[in-house]
């Protein structure tokens, strides 16, 4: 008798172990995020670009990623502050002198292979076009 009740409860211990898993209770729904905004069109950062003004004056320039930028053209090198303020890209130079103020682009979306218009608020226009290889 005392081998059929060990027996028996050796029987129901398996039976417990052999049930099926119980189903995982169901993950709670993921936080929606909110989507980033998006980039505002312009120049890439760490991308070099060659500038055309519309009266032909060219112009080399990067923007960096620690918000500053480099421009090379007709009149020496510059550098200064870029940032990006109400969807304009804007660029104010280091130090004094003339022409050397804050001026700010509205720029178009880029074409398949970068090349992008932007126009500043005084009206002058560029296009931009990356330097590859």
């Amino acid at each position: 008798m005392r081998s059929i009740l060990i027996l028996s409860a050796a029987a129901i211990a398996l039976a417990g172990c052999s049930q099926e898993a119980a189903e995982p209770a169901p993950a709670e729904p993921a936080e929606e995020v909110a989507p980033a905004p998006a980039a505002a069109a312009g120049p890439v950062v760490g991308t070099e670009y060659d500038a055309t003004y519309e009266d032909g004056t060219k112009v080399k320039f990067t923007v960096n990623a620690d918000g500053t930028y480099t421009a090379s053209g007709p009149d020496g090198d510059v550098k200064g502050a870029h940032s990006v303020e109400d969807g304009k890209h804007c660029f104010d130079p280091e130090g004094d002198g003339e022409n050397l103020g804050k001026m700010c682009w509205t720029a178009e979306a880029a074409d398949a292979t970068g090349t992008f218009k932007a126009t500043s608020d005084a009206g002058v226009t560029a296009t931009s076009v990356p330097v590859t290889g």
